[in-house]
């Protein structure tokens, strides 16, 4: 998303320019998207890790797409590492955690006096 705004968009397709013109606006666009699913994942809705990992894995894929096969600028390069390190957080975070027993709840302690 900030590769998409802050740099231009010009830079998430060559000087040839992109295969699908329609995918330089698609990358700060799902980048919109992320933000919000962002706010999602913080209240605690686990879907909301699997549409985040989705969303990553489309917007590495875009710039993948568009410089397949050509050499450029780092910027692309820098939007697709940023994507894959966000998907990985996002399947890190639907992992099952361990959770405290019952027994082993500090709550349970015998109490004596």
């Amino acid at each position: 998303m900030v590769v998409g705004w802050g740099f231009g968009q010009s830079l998430l397709c060559p000087t040839s320019g992109c295969p699908i013109p329609a995918l330089q606006v698609a990358v700060p666009v799902l980048g919109a998207v992320l933000v919000l699913d962002a706010l999602v994942c913080y209240v605690g809705f686990r879907i909301a890790f699997m549409v985040g990992g989705a969303l990553c894995a489309i917007v590495a894929a875009i710039p993948l797409y568009n410089w397949a096969g050509r050499y450029g600028g780092g910027a692309w390069a820098g939007l697709v590492v940023l994507s894959l390190v966000s998907l990985i957080f996002n399947l890190l975070a639907l992992m099952p955690r361990e959770q405290l027993k019952e027994q082993a709840n500090p709550m349970n302690l015998p109490v004596f006096g």
